[in-house]
Parts: structure tokens; sequence; C-alpha cells
């Protein structure tokens, strides 16, 4: 199962009651959505990571290459672990690899 969410900015306008004049701000909107990755419809968690990261992955049981790092749009792409955890769970290709 991987999961992503994404924090959108938005405009929000609001008017002041006093004085009539309209205020802009500039507020985040929080998106989170998961999906289940299951083997028997085809489908690999490590390209999925790789796609959604935009980075290469190399899937270790099968050899096979998974490489979006010419993907545009990601603007960042990090993977974080609990506080004294295992170093290499930072690592994306070898945390799915892992998994």
């Amino acid at each position: 199962m991987l999961q992503h969410c994404n924090i959108v900015r938005q405009v929000s306008e609001k008017i002041d009651g006093r004085s009539g004049l309209a205020h802009r701000a500039a507020v985040a909107s929080y998106h989170f959505s998961v999906q289940i990755i299951s083997r028997s419809q085809g489908r690999s968690a490590l390209a999925a990571a790789a796609y959604r990261a935009g980075e290469r992955i190399r899937d270790d049981k099968t050899g096979h290459l998974h490489d979006y790092s010419k993907r545009r749009g990601v603007v960042y792409a990090e993977v974080i672990s609990p506080v004294g955890s295992a170093s290499f769970l930072t690592q994306r290709e070898l945390l799915w690899n892992y998994v």
C-alpha cells in the first residue's frame, strides 16, 4: 500500500465586515490518498515508489530498473523514518527492496 499526501496552496479571500475591504491570504489545502499496489494485478510497489519520487529504483528480485528520473513535476520527495531506526530506511531503493 502506498500513501501520499499533498499540500496545495490556495488563495482565500475574506471580506472585512467593518471596512468592507477584501483581504487575501494563502492557505494550505491538505490532500491524502491511499492506493493498494497488488502484484497479482501485475503492479509493482517499487515502480510506484520510483514514479512518485521521480527516481530510478532497481528491483533486486527481478533485476528490472524502474527509471522515472526524467519525470517532471516532482518538486520534493523524502523518506522519513523514526529516530533511532536503521539508516537504510531513509534510502528509497533499499527500503522498497526490503519490504
